[in-house]
């Protein structure tokens, strides 16, 4: 967590609207050097607000979106426009909220709800989970020595994903050409090429590891090697919850070779085996699917070279979530929540619209994430904005919740900062053998129509 206290200027933090006699940095009112009982326990809290809707080019600050300070009583402390560098700053009492609001005014908008955060926190809003889908100037040309002359072409995995050529023939090595992002480049990388001989099978690989990014290109070694069986034991599964099980094994991280399997029979163990490369690591994504199609996740990063995976599935799973509700009267998304454990961070989003006599309709998005599992409140909203609380005749679209827990995270302290970022970054499989994420989600509900999906999966 980065805690950083900046000072805001005018010019760049926008127009603030003081509120409540909360008191503003820099206006002698903040917190000061006295420690006595009667210091004062505010402190800065700095957002900055990127683009929701720039979700696969360069993450932009965005300005004149307006952030609400709320404390924990409900007290509005600042309703604060975001300057030209996309931030907005305001004093608040540890427990807070913040709320940032995209298309304020307009017929679509959407609403990002931060709560508990404290003096010091600078927080990131959006894009979700991708900080820059912008491409680097590097680039890597991977030149992949040839199996066999029958071979149909070789594909190259990177850490941004693969990339594939026809066989160059002739004994002559194919050049596979790589390009990289800056939400997903390692530098040094890990390399895999994939053989996919003459019946357009993929058969056999290379790894190739420590890989200097900018090197600009490289000869693979010529150590073809063929896929392994790979067997995975899942045990104590509480089939009265569990209804399937599906797994992926993605070699070397999230962005690589994905080989995948599938299991129910009804028993409380059971496997699934297939053939992949053994590559040094690789990730693990297990779904667990319940009844009403929900699901639960486990990304898991192991020693890619073992044949055996495994696990205890009671013992890994989550609590269960239920579709979220919208209680109108009380500004509430309501989330039944069953079963043991907890995680570090939760998060619901519920999406509602209303019609009015002109048959215009507005449509309103609004996710809050908080360290606890269960029914979120809305924070209340200033006059001019509280048009986006829900109305009683809101008609729900769509809602979600998940909840995560992440083994390299201590506390929802670690995530707040970039919840966008951090929580994608945890489960794309880089990190120790031995890393985990577990995610429980709820089931989508889209009009009449369930799915199962979640803004953090693969």
């Amino acid at each position: 967590m980065r805690f950083v206290v900046l000072v805001c200027l005018v010019a760049a933090c926008g127009k603030v609207e003081h509120l409540a006699d909360a008191p503003l940095a820099g206006d002698g009112k903040g917190a000061d050097a006295n420690t006595g009982p009667d210091a004062d326990a505010h402190g800065p809290v700095t957002v900055t607000v990127y683009d929701q809707y720039n979700l696969q080019d360069v993450a932009t600050p965005t300005p004149d979106i307006p952030v609400v300070f709320i404390e924990a009583d409900g007290t509005v402390t600042a309703n604060v426009t975001t300057g030209a560098d996309g931030t907005a700053t305001a004093n608040v009492l540890a427990g807070a909220s913040v709320t940032v609001i995209y298309g304020s005014g307009t017929s679509d908008r959407r609403l990002e709800t931060i709560t508990g955060v404290k003096p010091g926190d600078n927080l990131t809003v959006g894009p979700m989970g991708y900080p820059s889908r912008e491409k680097t100037s590097a680039a890597y040309t991977a030149n992949v020595p040839e199996r066999f002359s029958i071979d149909a072409l070789y594909e190259v995995y990177g850490p941004c994903g693969s990339s594939s050529s026809n066989l160059a023939g002739s004994g002559a090595p194919t050049p596979v050409n790589l390009a990289f992002y800056k939400d997903c480049e390692a530098d040094p990388m890990n390399l895999l090429a994939i053989a996919y001989n003459n019946d357009r099978i993929a058969d056999g690989y290379i790894e190739q590891t420590g890989v200097a990014e900018g090197a600009g290109s490289g000869d693979m070694p010529n150590n073809w090697q063929p896929f392994a069986t790979t067997t995975s034991t899942f045990t104590n599964i509480p089939t009265a919850d569990v209804t399937s099980i599906s797994m992926d094994k993605l070699a070397p991280d999230i962005y690589g070779w994905d080989q995948n399997g599938y299991t129910f029979d009804g028993n409380t163990t059971q496997t699934i085996t297939f053939s992949a490369p053994l590559t040094a690591s690789a990730l693990m994504l297990t779904r667990f699917n319940g009844d009403n199609g929900r699901e639960q996740r486990l990304y898991e990063i192991v020693d890619g070279t073992k044949t055996d995976y495994g696990a205890d599935v009671t013992a890994t799973l989550l609590p269960w979530l239920s579709i979220p509700g919208l209680d109108r009267a009380n500004h509430k998304i309501t989330v039944t929540v069953t079963g043991a454990g907890s995680g570090d961070v939760f998060d619901a989003e519920v999406d509602y619209y209303r019609t009015d006599a002109n048959q215009n309709t507005t449509s309103i998005a609004w996710q809050i994430f908080g360290p606890t599992a269960g029914d979120l409140v809305m924070p209340p909203l200033p006059a001019a904005l509280a048009d986006n609380l829900p109305q009683s005749n809101d008609v729900v679209q769509y809602s979600f919740a998940d909840l995560v827990e992440a083994d390299g995270v201590a506390s929802y302290d670690d995530l707040r900062g970039d919840l966008f970022g951090a929580l994608a970054a945890y489960q794309r499989g880089r990190g120790a053998i031995g890393s985990k994420v577990r995610i429980s989600h709820s089931n989508m509900l889209v009009g009449f129509t369930s799915i199962v999906t979640s803004h953090f999966h693969r």
